[in-house]
């Protein structure tokens, strides 16, 4: 039975180790624009939307000033959400046989979501290049909460499908 329950934190330990790898790439090895930059039908199709523009970490992000640039940052803040959501749920695989209550195990996933991510933040804020932000902890909290919405209502769906 130890085997078992070893094998249940396999998938967060993993989750952790590519927080990890990611979280200690320089902003040049994270770099995506030269791939993006070549791919001409996303830089039109990102210019073509509505005019977008926010400023984060200090930066102006704006799809018709610089499009690869938008590109590339909504391609990273969407990598955080979906890996802190599989950092959320792979804790709660890890922790379910603890005997929780459901919304005591997703609250402690929650939890958990928060702790490593602030971690994760203070470490980037410690490396040359990269930024430590309370808003990116925001959205790994958003990515589980969003994914945990969505297990949600699959299961209702699947539990009316049940029954009707």
């Amino acid at each position: 039975m130890p085997a078992l329950r070893f094998r249940r934190w396999i998938p967060l330990m993993l989750c952790l180790l590519i927080v990890a790898f990611f979280s200690s790439q320089s902003a040049e090895e994270q770099d995506l624009s030269p791939i993006i930059g070549e791919i001409a039908p996303i830089i039109r199709l990102v210019r073509a939307l509505p005019h977008m523009s926010l400023t984060y970490a200090g930066r102006v992000v704006d799809n018709r000033q610089d499009p690869v640039g938008f590109v590339q940052f909504f391609i990273r803040k969407t990598a955080h959400a979906v890996l802190y959501a599989a950092v959320g749920f792979s804790f709660a695989f890890a922790i379910e046989p603890q005997g929780l209550t459901p919304a005591a195990l997703w609250l402690a996933s929650a939890a958990f979501v928060v702790l490593v991510g602030s971690i994760d933040e203070l470490r980037q804020a410690a490396l040359p290049g990269r930024n430590g932000l309370a808003v990116d902890v925001c959205i790994d909290l958003g990515g589980f909460m969003v994914a945990y919405f969505i297990r949600s209502l699959l299961l209702a769906r699947r539990r009316h499908a049940r029954r009707g």
